[in-house]
């Protein structure tokens, strides 16, 4: 007697429901993942996985190079194409990429000794309708070709790859406007407005963690008479000059940013008021030193102020700023921490 299930055979369904739960569990992994490597890694380990390659390499393009990089590879180290640019219609990579095509390819002639066969598996990426990349497989693992079946998989699989590459764009685009929009163009520091928001972030930290929090506000003696004097590109060399030197004497986690004209602010989270003393004497003495010998002779007063109990941002901002009133007062080139 034959047992019913094997008069059935196997369930022509079947093939097409594994695919769709890896390529829904792709899909989630996919989304869940923010690291670029971790990404390219997850799509060019999966979708060899699905069609049993072991040899692959993904390939995007780089604007800054006009040319495909490798950014991942299955089967041999990535050390060893990490240098190597192609140029779109050069090599099998090159044609794919340039002719958006997917397709399965035979290799002419006897194969490379890094590959047990001469198959290959050629798949584009699109990023918003333009080519962005091509992933590239060979060596199944049984040893033979690849068929028109894993071709059709590879490219369902390529669709929440394409749009995990798109997503990515979005964020490093957004994440350079974000930078872009905090940033003084002249001193590549902070600019007021981002300045601003951090305070009031750390402030609210003070709150919770009950923890100090100085501010230095710094102000260039006699900027004027240098743009007068030199011209405005000397004037904004120094300023270049000077923010440079105040982030060399910083904390890496403390906040400089040009507040307004020749006037800058230093947010030292974590600060005393004496260690901000100290480090404003210190900047002080590296402006001297730095232009002592400059015609330009350049100079910095300082105000230094720590907040207290109650304190607002806009109200640690005027102690500071008073205090470096009192500064250019007692002759400039000077740090003021107490009124």
């Amino acid at each position: 007697m034959v047992d019913a299930s094997d008069a059935r055979g196997a369930d022509p369904g079947e093939p097409a429901r594994s695919l769709g739960r890896r390529l829904y569990a792709f899909a989630r992994r996919l989304g869940r993942e923010d690291d670029r490597a971790r990404v390219h890694a997850l799509i060019l380990r999966t979708i060899a996985g699905h069609v049993r390659a072991r040899v692959g390499a993904l390939a995007l393009y780089q604007e800054e190079d006009q040319a495909l990089a490798i950014v991942a590879t299955l089967g041999y180290p990535a050390v060893l194409v990490e240098h190597l640019r192609i140029k779109a219609g050069e090599g099998i990579l090159g044609q794919a990429y340039a002719s958006g095509r997917a397709g399965l390819e035979q290799a002419e002639g006897s194969r490379r000794l890094r590959y047990r066969t001469a198959s290959y598996l050629l798949i584009p990426l699109t990023v918003a309708g333009r080519p962005a990349g091509v992933l590239a497989l060979t060596d199944r693992d049984d040893g033979g070709p690849f068929v028109e079946r894993d071709l059709v998989d590879a490219r369902v699989l390529a669709a929440p790859a394409s749009l995990a590459l798109a997503r990515q764009d979005v964020q490093q685009t957004l994440s350079h406007l974000q930078r872009v929009a905090a940033i003084d163009s002249v001193t590549g520091l902070f600019n007021r407005r981002h300045f601003e928001t951090r305070l009031q972030g750390e402030i609210q930290r003070v709150h919770r963690q009950q923890q100090p929090l100085s501010l230095l506000m710094v102000d260039i003696d006699d900027f004027k008479r240098i743009n007068d004097t030199f011209g405005h590109i000397e004037g904004d060399q120094t300023l270049r000059t000077v923010a440079e030197l105040m982030r060399g004497g910083v904390r890496i986690f403390d906040v400089c940013a040009r507040y307004g004209g020749e006037e800058f602010a230093i947010l030292m989270p974590g600060a005393s008021l004496d260690t901000a003393a100290q480090v404003a004497e210190r900047i002080r003495r590296r402006v001297h030193q730095r232009f002592q010998h400059d015609p330009v002779g350049v100079t910095i007063s300082v105000g230094v102020a720590k907040l207290a109990p109650g304190q607002t941002g806009e109200e640690l901002v005027a102690a500071a700023d008073r205090r470096l009133g009192l500064a250019k007062r007692r002759g400039k080139n000077a740090v003021q921490s107490a009124d």
